[in-house]
């Protein structure tokens, strides 16, 4: 995918293809918070990982399946300090680091950072936000099973 002409046309381009790629690669969930796109009214973005602004292109490597929320506040931020400390970290990397090793839903519909980088990425992008905590739970009491923290 990442060689086809559609994406040379512009580093900014997404093609249909590659869109859709990402969202079933993500199973359909925000892989920050696990906002589900089946569920959700507002549709997803496709989220450059590293942002254009810092080099990043569009290719399939650098690109992840976000919520508007987790999308709109990550913004083109490559990290952020950490209120506990005032330590620089980097954000969570969907396609280089494993959601599970770095983040941890809990049982209360709460996620929790268990690297440095996942406690940034849940403070930057406010992922344990009432609405989306008690979301995440009612899915979790339906059964509803969140891929990438299994």
């Amino acid at each position: 995918m990442a060689g086809s002409k559609e994406l040379k046309m512009s580093s900014a381009y997404i093609s249909p293809a590659l869109r859709a790629y990402v969202r079933e690669r993500s199973r359909e969930q925000c892989e920050y918070c696990l906002r589900s796109s089946l569920f959700y009214s507002f549709g997803f973005h496709v989220d450059h990982i590293i942002s254009q602004q810092h080099g990043g292109d569009s290719a399939e490597e650098n690109l992840a399946w976000s919520c508007p929320e987790c999308n709109v506040r990550k913004g083109t931020n490559l990290g952020t300090y950490l209120t506990d400390g005032n330590r620089k970290v980097w954000l969570f990397d969907p396609r280089k680091q494993v959601w599970r090793k770095h983040l941890k839903l809990l049982n209360s519909g709460e996620i929790l950072g268990k690297s440095d980088s996942g406690k940034g990425t849940v403070q930057l992008l406010r992922i344990n936000e009432r609405e989306r905590v008690e979301e995440r739970k009612l899915m979790m009491l339906e059964g509803y099973r969140f891929f990438a923290a299994i």
